[in-house]
């Protein structure tokens, strides 16, 4: 059997249960994130939710340990499972932009609230807080 390399490895962030720990990450697969955010807790996951239906945006500075790693993988499986804890916005896209005094900040963004200019007015003031 032929296997294929493995993406190469970078260092990040993520949380698990709401405290930062450290991980290794590697270029995820629809099926891995969808697989972690599945092993996240039910009430950090619930938080998120209710924030998306409330403001329509989501970032991995929003200290809710949303990683960021999941928010640059997100796919319609992940929207899916958010509709389980009751998301009832429309489709999300992703967002980044990096600061070179504050590093990358991503954002997950309910199209039917925010466009990109919004997303990216969100980011700007994320990167801006203390």
């Amino acid at each position: 059997m032929h296997r294929m390399p493995k993406p190469p490895l970078r260092s990040g962030f993520a949380t698990g249960d709401g405290g930062v720990s450290r991980v290794i990450e590697r270029d995820m697969s629809p099926e891995e994130t969808l697989k972690q955010i599945k092993n996240w807790s039910p009430h950090l996951v619930q938080d998120v939710v209710d924030q998306l239906n409330q403001t329509g945006i989501v970032s991995d500075e929003d200290d809710q340990g949303f990683a960021s790693i999941w928010i640059k993988h997100w796919n319609d499986d992940c929207t899916d499972y958010f509709r389980r804890f009751g998301y009832q916005g429309g489709k999300l896209f992703t967002h980044g932009k990096y600061f070179s005094d504050h590093g990358a900040v991503y954002a997950l963004f309910d199209t039917d609230q925010h466009d990109l200019d919004s997303a990216t007015d969100y980011l700007n003031k994320k990167a801006e807080s203390p």
